[in-house]
């Protein structure tokens, strides 16, 4: 019997190898998000803290108008760092949209050539079983004709 050989062989494992690098592509991609994320909840805590020692410096009192300014820099500069974190984590996120869809593409793509890997192998199988049929066949049809004609000569 005659093994099964895919023809696309090299053509899947190629496919697998880029649905493979995508994947890490995918990942990294997911990664950066979490550390901009990250990042964000920092800034937003800090932007709390500096919006705390604004409000204390507020307080009635002895205004300390040094602190009041240093506090409302501190905010000023932590709503830009925000600001730019959200521009960040936009273009991130449609990176990760791309990705994401780019490595679907490329699993869609794997799949169509294993369920053709899988068809053509079943195809094999079955034309293997067909000719092992037609070749008992032909045995069990010789096997006859030489017991036909034993049997014939031995009747002379």
């Amino acid at each position: 019997m005659a093994s099964f050989r895919f023809r696309l062989e090299t053509l899947l494992k190629l496919r697998e190898s880029a649905r493979d690098a995508r994947r890490e592509q995918y990942a990294q991609a997911q990664e950066a998000e979490k550390i901009i994320e990250g990042q964000q909840r920092e800034i937003d805590e800090d932007l709390r803290n500096a919006k705390l020692s604004t409000h204390k410096a507020l307080e009635p009192g002895t205004v300390q108008v040094d602190a009041l300014l240093h506090s409302h820099r501190q905010e000023r500069m932590l709503q830009a760092q925000q600001a730019t974190l959200h521009e960040q984590r936009k273009t991130i996120a449609e990176a990760v949209q791309q990705r994401r869809e780019s490595l679907m593409e490329a699993d869609r793509e794997v799949k169509v050539l294993e369920k053709l890997r899988e068809k053509k192998k079943v195809q094999h199988q079955q034309e293997q079983h067909r000719l092992e049929v037609k070749q008992m066949d032909e045995i069990a049809q010789r096997s006859r004709t030489v017991t036909y004609e034993t049997v014939e000569h031995e009747a002379e």
